[in-house]
């Protein structure tokens, strides 16, 4: 098994993301860090790592967007299952073991993801289940398959081959390419599946950005299955997008008093501001 990280300026992250992925050395083939165009010291630092570990292998992909980025860690890898983490992944004990042995006992799955953690967000259990819920479950319920997540996921080499040149892009629109290599699989009669035990620690990162670009952020959800074909779908998700953004919004703004290095609250907190990365 290969691990793919696809990164853009993680310098804070890639580090500690490296680390936890090491501590399952046994179990990895490559760890292929795939650079797109960073500008900060993260590809020194994944050089400095490597000269340490023959494992890690960096790459470099000029061509903006974490689907190319992605596309290119994939397309390198040689293992029979590449893994897919971002930067701010943190793999749980065991999470290369659980991806291999949730697809050996499962032929009918092209890959899987499982549950994931927000480790700098407050109220956990809930943040873990609207997690949950939005991603796996919905998109389960009218989409009839398990959807990737890109932060957690595993897909079997040969299955992303049939599907990588079928695959909607950004050049189709505004889309989650997570969500679309699970489509993709669908239309060929491939599933992806839910490991229970393939569990990651990921940043909640993503709702500290603004209300307006974590709603420019959400429209992908819906838009991906219109790009599709799926208007039943993307109606449907539309409502939920709409819910959704309204709670993340009150949750965005309540997060500007939250530390989440210190895991504390403080109203000196808000002069920063929101702080998640922006989405482009």
């Amino acid at each position: 098994m290969d691990v793919v990280v696809p990164v853009f300026n993680e310098e804070a992250e890639i580090a500690d993301c490296l680390a936890e992925l090491l501590k399952q050395k046994k179990d990895i083939g490559k760890i292929i860090i795939v650079d797109n165009n960073s500008s900060d010291e993260t590809a020194r630092i994944v050089r400095r790592l490597a000269r340490k570990n023959s494992q890690i292998v960096l790459l470099h992909e000029k061509k903006q967007g974490a689907e190319n980025a992605r596309n290119r860690g994939f397309n390198y890898s040689q293992a029979d299952i590449i893994g897919r983490i971002d930067a701010d992944t943190r793999v749980q004990a065991g999470w290369c073991r659980a991806a291999q042995r949730f697809l050996a006992e499962h032929g009918e799955c092209a890959g899987c993801s499982g549950m994931t953690i927000y480790y700098d967000l407050p109220a956990r259990r809930f943040c873990d289940f609207a997690s949950w819920f939005s991603v796996f479950f919905t998109n389960e319920l009218v989409g009839g398959n398990y959807s990737f997540y890109g932060a957690n996921m595993a897909i079997r080499r040969a299955d992303w081959h049939k599907i990588r040149h079928i695959a909607k892009t950004e050049k189709d629109g505004k889309i989650m390419e997570d969500l679309s290599l699970s489509i993709a699989l669908s239309q060929i009669g491939r599933k992806v599946g839910w490991a229970r035990d393939m569990v990651s620690d990921v940043s909640g990162r993503r709702v500290r950005t603004s209300p307006l670009q974590y709603y420019k952020y959400n429209a992908r959800w819906w838009r991906t299955y219109a790009v599709y074909g799926r208007p039943a779908q993307a109606a449907f998700t539309r409502i939920i997008c709409w819910g959704s953004n309204v709670l993340l919004a009150v949750l965005a703004v309540g997060l500007r008093f939250h530390d989440p290095k210190t895991m504390t609250w403080s109203i000196r907190n808000w002069r920063h501001g929101f702080n998640g990365r922006d989405f482009q």
